[in-house]
């Protein structure tokens, strides 16, 4: 397995937001993943997304929290392989009958060290244990291996990357930056720079760094360039909106978090406090109770949801408010009343994916209308 298929599922944001990495499978050597990583032979995955077309259609309940940022920071670096997937199912297995063995990491790091003491040249087992340090907490170890790899191979970009991400987190924004830099300025100008995942990795890492140290343009413009690479980051996203709003520029910031949300369907709650001060700005106050409804609805506070949201029967947040009223019942339980909501979304607009999505699911998708039929007039659903 590359970093790169990866890519969705980096993470952006830690406050609030919880969405979850996802299953990775991992086969072949770590020799082989060396080479493709070093080489750019990678080819990175389609995200699985279901664009929505209305803001209100992209949330779901709240997952557990998460530290998004480090762990698509995390997901970037060599993930580890079979090798320590293997030790799972031994550890697994043998915790059914015999006392707990040492922990995971415990063993990971050993194995990883010990491949690396018999073949202390080998560029794939160094990678392997800086990624075994840096996911078990050991950033300064994983720096360490890192920087080895880069005396024997100055443009490994997986280690290159890796210097700046275990410079981010340990807080040295400005070290980060420039390895960021480097690796663009080494890598920007490719023949296949516009599909280069990793390019767009450091873009966006750029991107959060430049916010971390208030150079808000320079966060906007590695941010665009991240996003012109792969438009359904919604990571990225998410923090260009963060960037714009704190330039000023209220109606993109907006723009840039209701894209996130589309791209992320369920237990991502930030970008709607971005979104309330947005509005808030812009003097939408319907879009604030639309934004604080949603927000309410993901954390898990369906009650005060359904009081904002109730109060938008009609205007341009009607048909998103009816989604997350849908939304709030499912969480209840109540499937009937959320048919009800379901079915005026998709009167409203009879080619709503998430509307129509939500009625088949609830085993109702009869009761959604011909998706050729005209949308009703915004404000006549009852």
């Amino acid at each position: 397995m590359n970093e790169d298929e990866t890519s969705t599922g980096r993470c952006g944001r830690s406050a609030g937001s919880s969405r979850p990495p996802p299953v990775v499978a991992v086969g072949g050597t770590l020799q082989d993943d060396a080479r493709q990583i070093d080489g750019n032979t990678e080819a990175m995955s389609e995200p699985t997304t279901t664009p929505l077309a209305e803001p209100g259609a992209s949330i779901g309940a709240p997952a557990p929290d998460d530290d998004r940022r480090l762990k698509r920071i995390l997901y970037i670096l060599v993930a580890v392989t079979a090798v320590l997937f293997a030790v799972f199912a031994v550890v697994y297995y043998l915790g059914q009958r015999v006392d707990a063995a040492p922990s995971i990491p415990d063993q990971a790091v050993v194995k990883a060290e010990a491949a690396v003491k018999d073949a202390p040249n080998d560029i794939a087992a160094r990678l392997q244990l800086a990624n075994v340090y840096a996911q078990f907490g050991r950033p300064d170890d994983a720096l360490s291996q890192f920087n080895e790899i880069l005396k024997a191979q100055p443009k490994n970009r997986a280690a290159l990357l890796g210097v700046g991400a275990m410079l981010s987190q340990k807080g040295d924004l400005a070290g980060a930056k420039s390895n960021y830099e480097a690796f663009i300025k080494t890598s920007g100008k490719g023949e296949f720079s516009a599909a280069d995942p990793q390019l767009e990795q450091a873009y966006y890492f750029l991107g959060v760094t430049n916010l971390g140290l208030s150079d808000v343009p320079g966060a906007v413009k590695a941010l665009e360039s991240a996003l012109v690479i792969d438009k359904t980051d919604a990571d990225a996203w998410f923090s260009l909106g963060e960037a714009q709003s704190r330039a000023g520029d209220y109606k993109t910031a907006a723009e840039a978090y209701t894209t996130a949300l589309t791209f992320i369907p369920s237990g991502w709650c930030d970008p709607y406090a971005g979104l309330q001060t947005a509005y808030s700005k812009l003097g939408d106050k319907d879009g604030v109770t639309f934004a604080k409804g949603m927000e309410s609805i993901c954390k898990g506070s369906g009650s005060d949801g359904v009081q904002e949201l109730t109060g938008l029967s009609k205007g341009k947040y009607q048909l998103p408010a009816l989604l997350g009223l849908g939304l709030a019942a499912e969480h209840d339980g109540n499937s009937s009343q959320a048919i009800e909501y379901y079915t005026k979304a998709a009167q409203l607009d009879p080619t709503n994916v998430a509307a129509r999505t939500a009625l088949a699911r609830l085993g109702a998708a009869s009761a959604a209308p011909s998706a050729s039929a005209s949308p009703a007039p915004s404000g006549s659903a009852s």
